[in-house]
């Protein structure tokens, strides 16, 4: 989860049925492209969109289901450094929520293929307690693993004011900046209700107010994360900031991977074996000990790997 990501969106032409995105300047060649076709409104036809060629840096190319018929239909699109369907499919050596409920399950003395619905919630309870405490271990509350944050960026569109966040996005950590060549002050995240009162000025030109709102996307997605800016974007513009990861809890279908991948699996595991351990025998046994003696190594792989230079956050020229 701590890959670099870019997001955007594009005005599709009418009438197209295939076009490519060109001069994107992505500062890495995308391993993973994910589209989607936003309808001017409700009643237009539902069109789907997927990446027809090879991405690079400058863009791709997209073929859409049928063509786009009238006007107003655009295109949000996300490009990664990295494989981002591991983040929802997980990886061969992967931790699954069924593997930690099996094991939880084995330790309690239970049967996992005959639970009660009361074994089931008593396992549950202490692999989402379990994943929590791997997330925010208490032993190391200043700090945040660097799988936790998002390195990202919109790359805004002259009169488009909402982009879509990848899926697995939190929330903002702090500001948005500008790229420096631009020379502005950073973008102030605020409540969505200040946008949306700000947005009765029409006003185009640099933005400089930003809110995250939840928000239901069609097809598959469920919920997503949109970016509101104010003012409207009059140009092309590339926003940075740091976000936060979704770590919202596990289940069998829509998230069966804790965050971190293969590289913490284990320590996940112990994480949820100590806290059946700890509240349902009432000791801190063997699994606490293992817990903790791989947490430290793991905070120092963390460390070595995690740091970063997010780079210019602003500064005082004057709009």
């Amino acid at each position: 989860m701590g890959a670099r990501f870019r997001c955007g969106t594009y005005a599709i032409p009418q009438g197209a049925t295939d076009f490519t995105l060109t001069g994107l300047a992505l500062p890495f060649t995308p391993k993973t492209v994910l589209v989607s076709v936003r309808m001017p409104d409700a009643d237009a036809d539902i069109i789907s969109a997927f990446v027809s060629g090879e991405p690079t840096s400058a863009g791709f190319p997209v073929a859409l289901s049928a063509p786009a018929g009238r006007a107003g239909y655009t295109l949000d699109w996300q490009a990664f450094e990295t494989d981002e369907q591991a983040y929802v499919d997980g990886e061969s050596l992967a931790v699954s929520y069924t593997d930690l409920m099996k094991a939880v399950a084995r330790f309690l003395g239970y049967d996992y293929d005959s639970l009660t619905n009361a074994q089931t919630e008593e396992c549950d309870f202490c692999v989402q307690s379990g994943v929590r405490n791997f997330y925010r271990p208490a032993a190391l509350a200043s700090h945040e693993w660097a799988f936790l944050k998002l390195d990202g960026a919109v790359q805004t569109a002259d009169g488009v004011g909402d982009y879509l966040l990848p899926s697995g996005f939190g929330n903002i950590s702090g500001q948005l900046a500008f790229d420096p060549a631009e020379r502005k002050r950073s973008v102030v995240v605020v409540p969505y209700g200040d946008i949306a009162m700000m947005r009765r000025d029409l006003r185009r030109g640099a933005p400089r107010f930003a809110a995250i709102v939840s928000t239901n996307v069609m097809g598959g997605d469920g919920q997503r994360k949109r970016l509101h800016l104010y003012p409207t974007p009059d140009r092309a513009y590339t926003l940075s900031f740091r976000a936060d990861a979704d770590e919202g809890k596990l289940n069998a279908t829509n998230r069966p991977y804790p965050l971190g991948g293969h590289a913490y699996a284990e320590l996940v595991l112990e994480s949820c074996l100590s806290i059946a351990e700890q509240r349902v025998n009432d000791e801190a046994g063997l699994h606490t000990q293992n817990f903790n003696a791989m947490l430290e190594a793991a905070v120092t792989r963390d460390f070595r790997q995690g740091a970063q230079d997010f780079g210019f956050m602003g500064d005082t020229h004057d709009w």
